[in-house]
């Protein structure tokens, strides 16, 4: 499937209690139109990851859910389109002083009745750094 999934951070720094937004940017890269269903927070079409230095990964955004939807599910994304998002990682995570990397995907279901495949389209990959408020 030709989607890209970009992500991207205001900064690699950040001190407790500063906004660390997470820019999502989902672009159809190919010569045709891709049936999508809408990226969302609120179930797994689009997830986001957060790893601590240790190796521990904190759990997905997003309580898993699956939509009932039917055959017309989904629009089309049209060739160079760009869908956007923006998640709070401080306030849809617990982090603490650490260092961290942040991943995401884009995620197309084969809900029941639906005709979209599967697909993961992972993102890239970024650190960031949170120090303490003091």
């Amino acid at each position: 499937m030709p989607l890209t999934v970009t992500i991207t951070l205001d900064a690699d720094t950040f001190h407790q209690g500063d906004p660390i937004v997470l820019h999502a940017r989902i672009v159809n890269d190919g010569n045709e139109p891709v049936k999508i269903l809408e990226p969302s927070l609120a179930d797994i079409t689009f997830e986001v990851g957060v790893v601590n230095v240790q190796g521990l990964r904190l759990e997905y955004l997003g309580p898993y859910s699956v939509k009932s939807m039917d055959r017309d599910a989904g629009r089309y994304l049209e060739p160079g389109e760009v869908i956007t998002r923006d998640v709070r990682l401080d306030s849809s995570f617990d982090l603490g002083p650490g260092r961290y990397r942040v991943e995401a995907a884009y995620r197309t279901l084969n809900y029941p009745d639906v005709n979209v495949p599967f697909c993961r389209i992972r993102s890239n990959e970024l650190t960031f750094e949170l120090l303490s408020s003091e």
